[in-house]
């Protein structure tokens, strides 16, 4: 189902190109089988991307409780009209 911008709490996405806020949201769990369960589901039987698809998210945290750390990762892949690929990525790290 789409989300608009005020139901997902995004806002506009400038990075290569301007993004509005809003989208397809799909939360991947916490374990690899089961993000792949559910990654497999969206492709293969939603047929989730498309060549309407223009921004691809992947957002994730990661704890390492070995030094106490917090990692916030972003992956953008934003594909233009021509069907280029650019990629963003950003890491934030947080020590407690």
């Amino acid at each position: 189902m789409y989300n608009l911008p005020n139901v997902s709490r995004t806002t506009n996405i400038l990075g290569h190109h301007l993004i509005p806020g809003g989208g397809y949201m799909a939360s991947f769990g916490r374990t690899p089988l089961h993000s792949r369960n559910i990654l497999n589901t969206l492709v293969f039987d939603y047929s989730w991307f498309d060549n309407l698809t223009r921004i691809l998210i992947i957002e994730f945290t990661a704890y390492n409780p070995h030094v106490n750390c917090f990692v916030n990762v972003k992956l953008t892949v934003e594909i233009s009209v021509s069907g280029d690929y650019l990629l963003t990525k950003k890491v934030f790290e947080s020590f407690i």
